[in-house]
Order: C-alpha cells, then sequence, then structure tokens
C-alpha cells in the first residue's frame, strides 16, 4: 500500500494561502498619511505647473482634523474658485470628495529663538503691515460668512500676504470651516464655499432651450452642493434625472 504525499499535499495547500496573504496585503487601501501625502504632490505639481515655482518648496497646511482625506482611485483635480492666492480646492471622482488647501511656509526663526513656540511670544521680524479683512463679531464653523460681518483693517501679518482678504469680493457664498474670533484676520485657510443646496430640497433649475432664451423648473437635489459644484437633480413627475451646476442659495443653471 502506497503512503500518501502528505509533504506535497501541504504545499499544494500552503501555495495558494501565501498567494492569497500578498493579494489581500497588496489590496489594503493607503493609510490617512499616505493619501495627503499623495493630494499634496499632485497639488505641488499642479501649482508648480502654474505658476513654475519649484515642487519641493511648495508645501499645504494641515487640514481641519474633522476632515479626512480619503484616497482618490483617479487623479485629483484642481482649480482656484476663489481666484489665485486664495486657496486651492481638490475634487476626486471616486469616492466622491472635495477638499480646501493653502499653501504654508516653513516658520522663519528669528536669530536667538529656538522654536517656533518661542517665536510666538516674540515680534518676528518676516512680520508686515497690511489692510486686510478682520472680523467684527465671531463667525461660527460651518456657517455662511457676510460681508457685513468683515471690515478693512490694518494687521500686523506673517507667512504670504496672498493667505489675506483685502475685499469682500468672491466671499458672498463662502463659510468659515473653524470658529474666526472677533478681531482675527481672515484667511484662505479659514474658508470654504458654503452649502448653498441641501439634498432633498427643491431648486430652481434655469435651462437654455435656445441661446438668449432659458426656461426654469423646480426639481430636487440629489446631493448638497456648493457654490459652482455639479450636481443631480431630480424631476419629481416623470423621475428624470439631470445635472447642473449650484449658483446662489436653492439655485442652479443646467448642463
Amino acid at each position: 500500500m502506497k503512503k500518501k504525499p502528505t509533504a506535497q499535499l501541504g504545499r499544494l495547500v500552503l501555495c495558494p494561502l501565501l498567494l492569497w496573504s500578498a493579494q489581500a496585503a497588496l489590496a489594503q487601501p493607503p493609510s490617512l498619511e499616505e493619501a495627503r501625502a499623495r493630494l499634496d504632490k499632485e497639488a505641488a505639481v499642479w501649482i508648480s505647473g502654474l505658476t513654475g515655482q519649484k515642487e519641493k518648496d511648495l508645501k499645504f497646511a494641515p487640514l481641519d482634523a474633522r476632515v479626512p482625506v480619503q484616497a482618490c482611485t483617479s487623479a485629483w483635480s484642481f482649480d482656484q474658485p476663489f481666484g489665485p492666492g486664495r486657496g486651492l480646492r481638490a475634487r476626486c471622482k471616486e469616492p466622491k470628495q472635495q477638499l480646501f488647501l493653502s499653501q504654508s511656509t516653513e516658520p522663519v526663526m528669528p536669530a536667538g529663538l529656538s522654536s517656533p513656540a518661542e517665536a510666538a511670544f516674540r515680534p518676528s521680524a518676516a512680520a508686515t503691515k497690511k489692510k486686510v479683512l478682520v472680523a467684527k463679531t465671531n463667525l461660527n464653523a460651518q456657517q455662511p460668512i457676510d460681508p457685513s460681518q468683515l471690515e478693512l483693517r490694518e494687521e500686523e501679518i506673517h507667512g504670504p500676504a496672498s493667505e489675506y482678504f483685502t475685499a469682500t469680493e468672491g466671499l458672498e457664498y463662502a463659510q468659515a470651516i473653524r470658529t474666526i474670533k472677533a478681531g482675527e484676520p481672515l484667511r484662505s485657510r479659514d474658508i470654504q464655499p458654503a452649502i448653498l443646496v441641501r439634498r432633498g430640497q427643491q431648486v430652481l433649475l434655469a435651462i437654455e432651450s435656445v441661446p438668449g432664451l432659458s426656461v426654469r423648473v423646480r426639481l430636487e437635489a440629489q446631493e448638497d452642493g456648493r457654490f459652482g459644484q455639479q450636481i443631480p437633480f431630480r424631476n419629481k413627475e416623470s423621475g428624470r434625472l439631470t445635472s447642473g451646476q449650484v449658483t446662489g442659495p436653492g439655485q442652479a443653471r443646467g448642463l
């Protein structure tokens, strides 16, 4: 009677297990740190192509801790909805997400100081005086900003002047991402486009049927939408879906 080739059988069973383990390891999603690193890299490449700055010199400020970065399965797309130097919008199709980045610089340490914490309590040689927008009252997080809540005042600013606002133009549909205290300058990293359309809301959608002539219909928003964002809408009667671009509170334009 022949003995069963147990050793060979063991190898045959083990090989698929090793292959499965290797595939599982490769399938593990990137960590939050890896996802943020990739986002920063792609953002630096985009800005470098736009401004000619070196990628290695471009750094970005930390995001709000409540806004996790998910790994984007496709390439990120970028634009500057508030104008040059006023924040960078990053969008991903899958999984659908939208983030806002602002450029950051390493702190300049005056002579005799050893840490950024120590420098915060002493005048910085890099500080400059400039008229910038300052909050007149506390601006609450996730609340739309009213331009009347801001005033132009000369302040001592630190870091790139492009991070600060000098006019309210473009802030009509913005909201703070954190509480901004009265007397505090407003910076591009502190804001993002406000949600102007809520999921399930009846929205007035303007559709241009012929050049110069538009028809307005009320459709139901299928997602929350910020200014300039493209989201789907549904006709309750026909069930038909259509896409539109958010143009204001409860308003959109057909595409």
